[in-house]
């Protein structure tokens, strides 16, 4: 679900999206709305011709007051007048919100499948989600506190509760 692409000045998050279509239904074999559905801007092409965005950009939504301006540039209050005006632009927002929070419960869910030391779920899961891209995504600033809370969680299932940490980890030790 994610892919992480490495400019010389930052690590920036990006979200794959598998939909083509501007109006999406149950039973349709897309998976989610695209990216130009839902308004956004800035839209990259993958390899295998995925659309691709950054992270931040698709999850600004969960806190809009706070990240609106940063993200979009347009301030909140003016942005809620915008979708006020515009109906399609709030359904597309609506979207959004709905594929945010999927995304969010998503990775909880992935957090809650590796608790207890699941081992068969921290092999994939490592895989999927490095180290390295959770940290970045635990501390960006752009990235609403829901999800970077989240972010944590899967951090600390993946990668600090488990077994063993070190090889003499709990074995009486002299220094």
């Amino acid at each position: 679900p994610h892919a992480t692409r490495h400019t010389p000045h930052a690590t920036r998050h990006t979200q794959r999206s598998r939909a083509q279509s501007y109006d999406w239904g149950p039973a349709m074999d897309e998976l989610f709305f695209s990216p130009g559905a839902l308004g956004m801007t800035g839209i990259l092409k993958g390899d295998d011709g995925s659309e691709i965005v950054r992270l931040e950009q698709l999850l600004w939504v969960l806190d809009g007051p706070l990240l609106c301006e940063a993200i979009t540039g347009v301030v909140w209050s003016k942005y809620v007048e915008m979708l006020e005006d515009d109906k399609s632009k709030e359904l597309a927002f609506q979207r959004q919100t709905q594929l945010a929070r999927f995304f969010g419960g998503q990775i909880s869910l992935f957090a809650k499948l590796c608790m207890g030391r699941s081992y068969n779920c921290i092999a994939w899961m490592e895989q999927a989600y490095p180290y390295s891209m959770l940290v970045s995504m635990c501390q960006s600033p752009y990235v609403p506190h829901i999800f970077r809370a989240a972010c944590c969680d899967l951090v600390k299932s993946l990668y600090l509760d488990r077994y063993p940490q070190l090889v003499n980890c709990g074995r009486p030790a002299l220094p």
